[in-house]
């Protein structure tokens, strides 16, 4: 198993092709501490963590990425999110069943938020044949129009990912060809116990793979009590004022992280007094 946790970006010389291979191991455990996920549940999850994280690596932006499935299987909803440094989070929810097709058919979408930009860029492609692989290679061709391979593994503990894209302008597709038949002889071990260049090595080296830096995946949530005031101003004051009453302060929790922020009466005041000073209207 690699002892750390990595994303690796490298590049094929000679055929206009990058790849990215990303393996995350202790950084999972503060993302998946929020629920008990059972094992397959947190299996899936992983994926997806992978997942965003090479979605991010391939955009050069500073803003967020979040990948979302939404299925018919018993995990009803699976989020995933980073930041351009790498930083992610995540959720599912999920109910009991014996299915092996745990998210079923539905539907994926890609969020991207850039700090440059006011407005958001979604886009939506299906999620079919219960493949989180399959789903991204589909929005590559439909949204960025990228030959692009996604090759994803696994466990309660463990995750593993590598990307091929062929680069934009390129004209010679016999290269990418080849180097899909060599990424095909990857297993979901080597993925998760093999390091970078011992299974680039083993994969690629007959070719002239360059080999940058890597970067450091890692948990981190941007959940803040300015935020979970916003949580609380969508009550009513009277709705808040009752709430407190019942159960003697408000608390938000965030589902990602499961920090708790409370808010008595004094807070209330505050929050209040604040929105009626922007406007009436506010307090209905």
């Amino acid at each position: 198993m690699p002892a750390q946790d990595l994303l690796n970006r490298f590049v094929f010389e000679q055929d206009a092709v990058r790849g990215e291979l990303i393996q995350l191991g202790p950084a999972l455990q503060p993302a998946l501490a929020r629920q008990s996920y059972p094992e397959p549940v947190a299996g899936l999850l992983n994926q997806a963590f992978a997942a965003v994280c090479l979605l991010s690596a391939t955009i050069k932006y500073r803003g967020a990425t979040t990948l979302q499935v939404n299925g018919t299987g018993p995990v009803k909803m699976m989020l995933a999110q980073t930041t351009d440094e790498l930083r992610f989070r995540g959720l599912a929810h999920w109910q009991a069943s014996e299915s092996l097709n745990l998210l079923g058919e539905g539907r994926m979408q890609i969020t991207i938020d850039r700090k440059d930009q006011p407005e958001r860029y979604q886009s939506l492609v299906p999620f079919e044949g219960g493949s989180l692989s399959h789903a991204l290679e589909h929005y590559f061709d439909q949204s960025e129009q990228l030959p692009t391979r996604f090759w994803l593994a696994a466990d309660g503990q463990r995750a593993g990912g590598l990307m091929l894209q062929q680069m934009p302008g390129a004209v010679d597709s016999s290269g990418w060809e080849h180097l899909q038949v060599l990424a095909e002889t990857v297993t979901d071990a080597e993925l998760l116990e093999l390091d970078a260049e011992s299974l680039i090595y083993r994969l690629f080296n007959q070719e002239r793979v360059r080999l940058f830096e890597p970067a450091v995946p890692s948990f981190g949530c941007n959940c803040s009590s300015t935020r979970s005031e916003r949580a609380v101003r969508t009550l009513s004051y009277r709705e808040a004022l009752d709430l407190l009453a019942e159960r003697g302060e408000i608390e938000i929790c965030c589902e990602f992280c499961d920090a708790r922020y409370r808010f008595n009466s004094r807070d209330l005041e505050r929050i209040y007094t604040r929105l009626q000073s922007s406007g009436p209207s506010e307090l209905h």
